[in-house]
């Protein structure tokens, strides 16, 4: 019976192996500070002047500021991925959150005008109750970025 189960376990990793290099997934954490209020979560990539997220190979970490707004050098996953979503508190403890219980309309944001130096891409997540979600998932990016004339590309 022990080889069986040495063999069932070296044919599981195998194959956990194989699936691992042909089809890449990337698991990603978000991590939300406990005194954050609810409200639009804004994760802008490919900026220069921003530090680049914590990650390895196939795993990313989004530390989310009290702000809402995270931005980071590190280009945007285009690869298949998971995703889990926390709240932090001061001591370190992680809290589990559930997505459509209180993680909603995650989409991405192009903002594009005529202007060929405007090339910036975000991710947004409202974070908190359902009944509160506004139509501002845009707001904090179009701040940061006013050289883009504010005009928005929503990809879902």
């Amino acid at each position: 019976m022990k080889i069986v189960g040495l063999i069932s376990v070296g044919v599981l990793c195998t194959v956990l192996v194989v699936v691992y290099v042909l089809e890449p997934v990337v698991f990603e954490t978000y991590l939300i500070p406990s005194n954050m209020q609810e409200g639009w979560v804004t994760i802008e990539y490919a900026n220069p002047k921003c530090p680049p997220l914590n990650k390895g190979r196939g795993w990313r970490e989004y530390v989310i500021p009290e702000s809402g707004y995270l931005c980071t050098s590190t280009q945007r996953n285009t690869e298949p991925m998971y995703q889990w979503f926390y709240l932090v508190d001061e001591n370190g403890k992680r809290t589990r959150l559930a997505t459509d219980e209180q993680i909603f309309q995650r989409t991405t944001i192009v903002l594009a005008a005529g202007n060929p130096n405007c090339k910036v891409v975000a991710d947004s997540f409202w974070y908190g109750k359902r009944e509160r979600i506004n139509n501002e998932q845009d707001v904090a990016l179009e701040k940061r970025h006013p050289e883009c004339g504010g005009l928005r590309i929503p990809v879902k």
